[in-house]
């Protein structure tokens, strides 16, 4: 079994999940959820108005409809979540769905030019920014607009230009060819694509996605369009968080009395700490991501022609200050699921059958990193010929399947030579215990995991798992 078999085993894996992957299946989810909620809304809300209550006995395609419109799901959702609290706020809903039942989709009002791709869902995107005075559903947009972006100086939506638009349905149809287990699905939940810059306290603007604030909607700066490959990363990433909103949505994944929203997870490649939420969010986008890396840099020859190479960096993700060693997005999966398993006791089931999904994945990814999976055992590939240089602690290998020659520093070197056929455990012990009188024990154990799952993602190592074949 080859490295490119275990990626596409792991999206699979990943994309049909009957609980967390199936699109379907959670659709099925969020559409009895609103089914539910508008008729809770049109029977406890007297001054609700009849439409809503047609809306609820409507069909699931103009549920579905609904479900993808930012300003109609936000509208539900603030409502919903007024009712649920007992609050006396006054329902948004029913002054933006029109008396004679039909929907008020916000893209006619805030300028959506067309399709943003044909081939998976129905998404739209904004190629107009004019707005419309005394529509009620317009103003309710520009309202979540300014609040999705309060800065002065942000600029949304941006008007995109032909090539940016073809880039946009390209990277769609990559997607959906790269991963066709998760890209169908995760295109599906976005409702609209609109083109933003912005500046935060990371930087500027890569790409953004609403939640209940925004819902169904995608945000990219127009520098992501240069690249097919990265675009469709945006793509990924943020239809992925989209994805967990409805997720979460219909099961919580945290105890009713644990703030969610305070930052106190340190992340070594962010400037702040993160919210418990916004580290399951990015857990789960960079499990993904990690799949999709792999999945571009061993495409095949059709995709290759018809969307060009994938860039060396394609997937990788960008640290604001000193992260340059989490720079791969299994590094921070990793890091990430290990900051959640210490914080264990705050999670419900659901969340922590979420977690366990996430990272058994990972496991399949990347075994070595940080700790070593149990049941998993590595062997170095035998190369054609091996010269070693000593006095610059370096060894230059040559190996046969694809024909390359690799350079390994001396960590890599050592790490390359315990790979007998021991287990994770043991290779670190072996490696701690041979640089004890030089490298403290943190930091030797950094230096094998390191080494370790460079080495297994090069090929030069090929793990076996317990009870699947040996991968290489």
């Amino acid at each position: 079994m080859t490295r490119r078999d275990i990626w596409q085993e792991v999206e699979r894996l990943l994309g049909t999940d009957a609980e967390y992957g199936d699109s379907a299946a959670i659709e099925r989810r969020v559409l009895g959820r609103l089914r539910v909620g508008l008729t809770m809304l049109a029977d406890l809300r007297p001054q609700t108005s009849e439409a809503v209550r047609r809306c609820a006995a409507s069909s699931d395609a103009d549920l579905r409809v609904m479900s993808r419109d930012p300003v109609l799901r936000n509208a539900f959702e603030s409502d919903l979540q007024a009712l649920t609290a007992q609050s006396d706020a006054g329902p948004l809903l029913p002054g933006l769905l029109p008396a004679d039942g039909g929907y008020a989709v916000s893209r006619a009002a805030g300028g959506a030019g067309g399709y943003a791709w044909r081939s998976t869902g129905s998404a739209w995107v904004w190629t107009e920014v004019s707005r419309r005075r005394g529509d009620p559903v317009a103003e309710r947009l520009w309202f979540l607009l300014d609040e999705q972006f309060p800065h002065r100086s942000a600029a949304v939506p941006i008007k995109p230009s032909a090539a940016g638009l073809t880039v946009i349905e390209e990277a769609a149809d990559l997607l959906a060819a790269l991963m066709p287990a998760v890209g169908p699905g995760v295109l599906g939940n976005v409702g609209m694509v609109g083109l933003a810059r912005d500046e935060g306290t990371d930087g500027p603007l890569h790409s953004v996605s609403g939640g209940d604030r925004f819902p169904s909607t995608v945000f990219i700066a127009p520098e992501k369009l240069r690249n097919v490959w990265d675009a469709a990363g945006a793509l990924l990433h943020e239809g992925l968080h989209l994805t967990l909103f409805e997720i979460i949505r219909c099961g919580a994944v945290v105890l009713d009395h644990v703030d969610t929203t305070s930052d106190v997870v340190p992340i070594p490649w962010r400037r702040e700490a993160w919210s418990l939420m916004r580290v399951l969010f990015a857990l789960h986008v960079y499990v993904h991501l990690a799949v999709y890396h792999g999945l571009a840099h061993s495409a095949g020859a059709e995709i290759r022609r018809r969307f060009g190479e994938p860039p060396a960096d394609a997937a990788l993700s960008r640290a604001t200050f000193g992260g340059a060693r989490y720079s791969r997005p299994e590094l921070r999966a990793r890091y990430l699921a290990e900051q959640l398993a210490q914080r264990s006791e705050l999670f419900t089931a659901y969340g922590h059958e979420l977690t366990a999904w996430l990272v058994r994945a990972l496991d399949l990814l990347a075994p070595a990193a940080p700790h070593g999976q149990a049941g998993t055992t590595f062997q170095g590939v035998a190369p054609i010929a091996a010269v070693p240089l000593p006095e610059q602690r370096r060894l230059v290998v040559a190996l046969a399947d694809p024909p390359r020659v690799r350079w390994l520093n001396s960590s890599a070197w050592l790490v390359y030579s315990l790979c007998d056929g021991r287990d994770g455990a043991a290779i670190r012990k072996e490696y701690a215990e041979s640089v004890a009188d030089v490298v403290p024990p943190a930091e030797a154990l950094r230096q094998v995991d390191a080494a370790l799952l460079a080495l297994v993602d090069d090929g030069m190592v090929v793990t076996r798992h317990e009870g699947l074949p040996a991968t290489s």
